[in-house]
């Protein structure tokens, strides 16, 4: 019985190529940013590996468009991503979501293998809207989770006068004060609360990758609420 791999083989006179892109998963009104920057990684990668990736335009042709509309709405499902791109006979898919958050798009990417729906890797980024380095850094991403190299990660410190604050980072309790967190480069949402203090939040840090960003926090008694609260933020390089 012929499977849709060999199948997809012998239609293409040639052994299938290795990789597919499909466009990341979005709301409507950024499928067609999706599409072009998951057209610009199957080229970029696709130069790179002598020609054996699949991006959206030719996954579309050889698949149709119904069925191929069908896989780009998968976002990060690996089970999705896994049985829709099977036809195609490719060993694996790169694919993920995109949504937009303030004056940047987060982009969450996923690298799947097809014949056991096993994910790879995967990896997140904020990159600015509008900016020339979007694309050139989603390509960098990809490529760096295609080869397998671990994200960079940098250290985030945070103490506060009295100790024992409830820290929450990106909505997840991180734990009390002195606290020192391993975390992905990039920007990630700080709150503080304690009993007797002026909750402090959100505000936003930005972690440096290889290298640590300390906010000593100063929080302000409720008793007290006309005095001032003071936070001083020191990066120190690795």
């Amino acid at each position: 019985m012929t499977t849709p791999a060999l199948l997809a083989t012998l239609l293409l006179g040639a052994a299938p190529p290795g990789l597919l892109v499909v466009p990341l998963g979005a709301e409507p009104q950024l499928s067609f940013t999706a599409r072009r920057l998951a057209e610009a990684v199957a080229r970029e990668v696709g130069a790179e590996r002598g020609g054996e990736v699949l991006g959206p335009e030719q996954a579309e042709r050889r698949l149709g468009r119904d069925p191929a509309a069908r896989l780009f709405a998968c976002g990060a499902n690996a089970h999705c991503l896994s049985a829709l791109s099977a036809p195609l006979g490719v060993d694996q898919v790169l694919g993920g979501e995109l949504a937009q958050g303030g004056r940047c798009y987060v982009v969450n990417l996923v690298l799947v293998r097809v014949k056991d729906e096993r994910v790879l890797g995967t990896s997140s980024r904020e990159l600015p809207i509008g900016s020339p380095r979007m694309q050139p850094a989603l390509v960098a991403a990809a490529r760096q989770l295609l080869r397998g190299e671990a994200e960079a990660t940098g250290e985030l410190r945070v103490i506060t006068e009295e100790p024992g604050a409830r820290v929450t980072v990106d909505g997840e309790l991180a734990g009390r004060t002195p606290l020192a967190l391993r975390l992905k480069a990039g920007r990630h949402e700080l709150r503080l609360s304690q009993v007797g203090y002026v909750d402090l939040g959100p505000r936003v840090v930005e972690v440096p990758a290889s290298g640590a960003v300390e906010q000593r926090i100063a929080l302000q008694p409720i008793a007290r609420r006309g005095e001032g609260q003071g936070v001083t933020q020191v990066e120190v390089s690795k």
